[in-house]
């Protein structure tokens, strides 16, 4: 009797500690996950920021030829400048956490210098007063967005040229400046030491590292859909009026490019497509795709892809997107049904396969 209850005693004891392993691995336990991290690590996330770095430093050229000549040519450049220097930044901005975290009184790395729309009539008040508060609370008064109202609020670079005084050609270098210095630090932190934490942190919790890359890639197309496009239309709750000015970088007119673009580049990172052109795995698709409900679901992702892809081709051409919002023009309609359709694929889906739990504010994209 006593070697019965010593039996079952023993037989509890096993299924305790199973289910305390349960609790702690994974079910896709057998998904090279440190494999994955490594790919998103050295071949997008590292690869981006020393690209984003390079083409900042490039444009800080431009912009120191520009506060010293006060120049329409030097204007030009610094305009042309930009554009790639955005383009840059759109490859990244997903990846909002760790040294681009928030930390103490300094937002993230989006929130920091990519704030939108810009806060214009703050914009003013400081270079009027030349006191520019780098540091504080209206972070969309400096920023990329910030810097392109200040390049392109006057469409004809000789009219532009006409505000340029000294305290307008400060507060552009400042804000420059101050990108520039943001994404060293985050760069000059990812290759000296998070790398290593990044790839090692190896569980699906909430402060994984793979739920954090998640949740940064849900955040942007998030913030894609819903701000860049759905409230400009005055699709949400907080903007029921339609105003172009509340598209990214309104004052360019290069707010459908820099959309398109912004989609592609998220399409790219799901499918494992890398900044020269390369497929590379493990990736999101591959991770979906470990499992047989984890595969239809990537094939559906795909899917919806290609549809949203002809659906941006349908915009009427010689219209820019800001025109088509205050046209109200239909197509932008259907572009936003089908990029609301996969968010929820990415959102409610993707969460449910993978065991990912979303973890930023819905309301606000953060």
């Amino acid at each position: 009797m006593l070697t019965k209850i010593k039996l079952v005693f023993l037989g509890l004891i096993i299924m305790v500690s199973s289910c305390k392993m349960d609790e702690e691995t994974p079910i896709d336990d057998k998904f090279d996950r440190e494999a994955f991290l490594t790919n998103y690590a050295d071949n997008f996330i590292i690869p981006g920021l020393i690209n984003l770095l390079e083409v900042s430093d490039n444009f800080m050229v431009t912009a120191q030829q520009f506060k010293d000549s006060g120049a329409a040519s030097d204007l030009e450049n610094m305009r042309s400048s930009w554009i790639p220097l955005y383009s840059s930044w759109l490859k990244v901005v997903s990846f909002n956490f760790g040294p681009a975290g928030a930390e103490g009184l300094r937002r993230t790395m989006f929130e920091e210098q990519g704030g939108f729309p810009a806060m214009t009539e703050l914009i003013e008040e400081k270079i009027g007063s030349g006191d520019f508060e780098l540091d504080d609370s209206f972070r969309s008064t400096r920023g990329l967005c910030a810097i392109q109202y200040i390049l392109f609020k006057e469409p004809d670079v000789n009219t532009a040229l006409l505000d340029f005084d000294q305290s307008r050609l400060d507060y552009l270098y400042a804000i420059c400046e101050s990108f520039d210095l943001f994404i060293k630090t985050v760069n000059d932190s990812w290759q000296d030491s998070f790398r290593t934490e990044f790839i090692s942190n190896l569980n699906t919790n909430v402060t994984s590292s793979t739920t954090r890359m998640y949740n940064g890639f849900l955040m942007d197309y998030f913030r894609l859909t819903e701000k860049k496009i759905a409230t400009p239309m005055g699709l949400v709750s907080k903007q029921t009026e339609v105003d172009a000015s509340y598209t990214d970088v309104f004052h360019s007119n290069l707010s459908g490019p820099f959309a398109q673009e912004h989609f592609t580049n998220l399409k790219d990172l799901f499918l494992g497509v890398s900044l020269s052109g390369d497929t590379l795995a493990p990736s999101w698709k591959d991770y979906l795709s470990f499992s047989s409900e984890g595969l239809l679901l990537a094939e559906t992702i795909e899917n919806q892809f290609s549809t949203i892809d002809s659906a941006f081709s349908f915009l009427p051409a010689g219209n820019s997107m800001e025109e088509l919002i205050m046209q109200e023009d239909p197509s932008l309609n259907v572009l936003l049904d089908e990029m609301r359709a996969l968010n929820h694929l990415f959102e409610s889906e993707m969460s449910s396969v993978l065991g990912l739990a979303v973890t930023f504010d819905i309301d606000d994209g953060d």
